[in-house]
């Protein structure tokens, strides 16, 4: 199935952020593709999308397996104006702005499983993975999105149940349409940070939470954490409360404990 990379283009002319857009039928990854472009100097703003990733990669470096024609694959460079410690926020920012275009395009309620998934009525249906080098400063933030056909497409060995947008909600979005939807709502929420700081990221973030109240086990390199997930502080962090006391995660796979 073929991508209109024009009408992504034609929906976000006049946004004050400025978008790039271009489109590969396939490569091995986006996000290393746009580290690449982004080390020999590209500007802000390149989002890269491609049809197929014969090399896709999750968190912890998991294999990413989409399906030509049915999912939404792609990675945007940034070039925060930021503290180094504010880099990793960004997946926030960008969880944000799915959570509202998919909420928006469907009328459903979908929302983020912190670090860094999608998810709607416990399925995940996207995940968001960020390369970031505050020294060389940029921000690479992939995208995956299953968004049609039914969950038993998928390939298996994921570690929590999926689904595609298709298959949770009855609507059939195009690709394109929810590309530029996106892009949309992260431009104006990047901006806002820049603008403002990120206080009202952090509420809108808190508001589309998946974790905080629930039983929760944090796999964290060699280490395993159970406790209860408290908040999400300050600084983007998820605060377990745990049988030894409060710990402060950065990273790591969260598993809902049922």
């Amino acid at each position: 199935m073929d991508f209109d990379v024009g009408a992504v283009r034609a929906a976000l002319a006049g946004r004050r952020m400025t978008w790039s857009v271009e489109y590969v039928a396939e490569t091995g990854s986006s996000n290393e593709d746009l580290v690449r472009m982004a080390r020999a100097g590209i500007p802000e703003g390149a989002v890269l999308v491609c049809g197929h990733q014969a090399a896709g990669r999750g968190r912890q470096g998991r294999q990413w397996l989409d399906r030509p024609g049915q999912d939404l694959l792609f990675s945007v460079l940034l070039r925060p104006s930021l503290p180094a410690r504010d880099y990793g926020m960004l997946s926030l920012v960008a969880a944000v702005a799915v959570v509202e275009a998919l909420s928006e395009l469907t009328r459903d309620e979908f929302g983020a499983k912190w670090p860094n998934d999608i998810v709607i009525s416990g399925r995940k249906i996207g995940g968001i993975l960020l390369a970031a080098n505050s020294t060389a400063g940029y921000a690479v933030i992939g995208i995956g999105i299953n968004v049609l056909g039914a969950a038993d497409s998928l390939s298996d060995g994921l570690n929590q149940p999926g689904g595609t947008v298709h298959q949770a909600t009855g609507v059939e979005i195009r690709r394109e349409k929810l590309l530029a939807a996106i892009l949309g709502k992260l431009g104006d929420l990047y901006q806002a940070v820049a603008d403002e700081g990120w206080q009202a990221l952090l509420s809108d973030y808190r508001q589309i939470d998946t974790v905080v109240g629930s039983q929760v086990r944090l796999v964290k390199g060699q280490e395993t954490i159970t406790g209860v997930a408290e908040r999400i502080d300050e600084m983007g962090r998820l605060v377990i409360a745990g049988p030894d006391g409060r710990i402060v995660a950065d990273a790591g796979d969260v598993h809902l404990v049922q």
